[in-house]
C-alpha cells in the first residue's frame, strides 16, 4: 500500500459518510423551524401561537388543583 493511496472500501466508505451529513444538513434546514434556538431549546414563535390561543375550561376537577376557594 503507498502512503495517499487508500482502498477502494474506505473512499466509498467516506463518499457515503459525506453525502449523510450534505443530506442530513439540507433536512435540517427544510425542517427546523428559524425561530427554534432563539430563547432556548424550543420555537421562540410559538410564545405568540400559544398566548393567541382562547382559554379552555379543563373542568372541575383541573380547576381545583389550583383554585381551591373558587
Amino acid at each position: 500500500m503507498k502512503i495517499g493511496l487508500l482502498p477502494g472500501p474506505i473512499v466509498r466508505l467516506a463518499f457515503v459518510a459525506v453525502v449523510a451529513v450534505i443530506v442530513l444538513l439540507v433536512v435540517r434546514s427544510r425542517f427546523v423551524p428559524e425561530t427554534f434556538g432563539d430563547l432556548g431549546h424550543y420555537r421562540a414563535a410559538s410564545l405568540e401561537v400559544n398566548a393567541a390561543q382562547e382559554p379552555r375550561y379543563g373542568g372541575l376537577a383541573l380547576c381545583a388543583e389550583c383554585h381551591v376557594d373558587a
